[in-house]
Formats: structure tokens, sequence, C-alpha cells
């Protein structure tokens, strides 16, 4: 009966003990699978938050690009509605340009013209012309000496140190440097040429070539006197020529011989 009993007793030990094992390796299996699962709801979780992430940045994006092509098509018709108004503006100055041109062509030339063509030169010009010329008469002719023309200019080419041909010839003679036959033979130019200047005869259109007025006879004598000191050679003679016509004007002819 004792032995009975101790089999029993073995046998249970042993069902408690393998039931022990059971249980552990139950608790186990089952903390492997709860891992298992965590570690799968993990990855699930971690996958989900990754799409989201993904899907949300996607989403900005279309959005940005979105807010972009709504910014760039607003800036566009904004530009569109700037250029059609400047061109509507310019197409309305253009207009308003041409009307003002077109009024100006085609009223004021047609009446002010004729007025000033027709009126003003047939009568008060005309008459203006006719009295002017009635009631101002040419200035009378001044007339001058040659000979004394001649003679200042004369004076003035000697204070200059220049000696006249017909003082060179007498002296030359009284000191016997030269005969009588060539006293006369050379007598009064010495052989030497000349140059003529012309100057108006009426005293108020005495000019130099330039056309300086000179309005004096000692102003006439300084002019040709000026000329002739020029000169290098010291021996001259001062001439009166005459009296030659040009173009209707009458003109002293003084001969410079140098």
């Amino acid at each position: 009966m004792k032995k009975l009993m101790m089999i029993l007793i073995t046998i249970a030990i042993l069902g408690l003990t393998g039931c022990t094992t059971d249980v552990k390796d139950a608790i186990n299996n089952s903390k492997d699978v709860v891992a298992k699962q965590t570690e799968e709801s993990t990855e699930i979780k971690t996958e989900a938050t990754t799409e989201c992430k993904e899907q949300t940045t996607e989403k900005a994006r279309e959005e940005k690009n979105t807010s972009d092509d709504k910014k760039r098509n607003s800036r566009m018709s904004v530009s569109t509605e700037a250029t059609t108004e400047n061109k509507n503006k310019t197409e309305t100055s253009v207009q308003v340009k041409t009307e003002k041109a077109t009024e100006t062509v085609t009223e004021v030339p047609t009446e002010t013209r004729t007025e000033t063509a027709t009126e003003a030169p047939t009568e008060s010009c005309t008459e203006a012309e006719t009295e002017a010329a009635t009631e101002a008469p040419a200035p009378a002719e001044v007339s001058y000496s040659p000979g004394n023309v001649v003679s200042l200019a004369t004076s003035k080419c000697q204070a200059g140190g220049m000696i006249k041909t017909t003082d060179n010839l007498a002296n030359l003679l009284a000191q016997g440097q030269i005969t009588e036959d060539e006293y006369n033979e050379y007598y009064p130019y010495d052989g030497l040429g000349y140059y003529s200047v012309f100057v108006e005869t009426d005293l108020n259109k005495a000019a130099t070539t330039s056309g300086r007025l000179l309005g004096s006879e000692d102003a006439i004598a300084t002019y040709i006197a000026d000329m002739l000191l020029l000169e290098s050679n010291p021996y001259f003679l001062i001439e009166y020529g005459g009296v030659t016509n040009s173009g209707g004007q009458d003109f002293y002819e003084f001969r410079c011989y140098r």
C-alpha cells in the first residue's frame, strides 16, 4: 500500500513537473508571440508613419505647385492687363494727337495764310515801300581830292623811312654819281614797277578791298602808305592815275611804284 502511494505521489510529482514545464513553455511561447506582434505592430506603425509623411510631403508639394501656378497665372494676368491698358492708353494718345494734328492742319492754315498772302503785300507793303522811296532820298555824293591823298600818303611813307625816286635821282646827280643824260633817262621812276590801288570817288563809299569804309582823305592815304611800307626796297613813288569806271561805279586810281 505504501508502495502504491509512493508510486502515485511520484506520478503526481512528475505530472506536476511536466505541467510546470508546459506552463513555462507556454508562457515563453506567449512572450515570443507578444514580442513578434509588438515588432510587427511597430513595423506597421513605422510604415504607416513613413507613408503618411510621404503623402503629406507630396500633398504639400502639390499645394505649393498649385500656389505657384496660381501666382504665376495671376502675374501673367496682371501683366497682360497692364499691357492691354498701356496699349489702350497709347492708342488713345495717338488718337488725341491725330485729332489735334488734324484740327491744326485743317483750320488754322486755311484762314491765316490766305489773309496774310492776299491782303498785306498788296496794300500796306507797297504803300510803305513807295513812301520810303519818296521820303528817304539817296545820300548825296561826297567828293574828295586825289591829289591831297597822294601828298598825304607820300608824307607818311617818308616818315616811315622811305625815299622818293625823284629825290634819290636828284641826290645822285648832285653828287656826280650819274650824268645828266642818265638822270633824264631814269627820271621819275628809276626803273621801278608799280601796282594800282582803286578807291571809290564817292567818299561815302570809299573802302578797302575787304569792304572796310575809310571815310576821309587821311584814312585813304594811310591805307595806301601802309601797303608801301611793307616793301623791303626803300625807294617809292605815288602818282594819281585818273578815274576808272567799273560796274557803274567810278574809282580813283593810285599808282604805287616800288
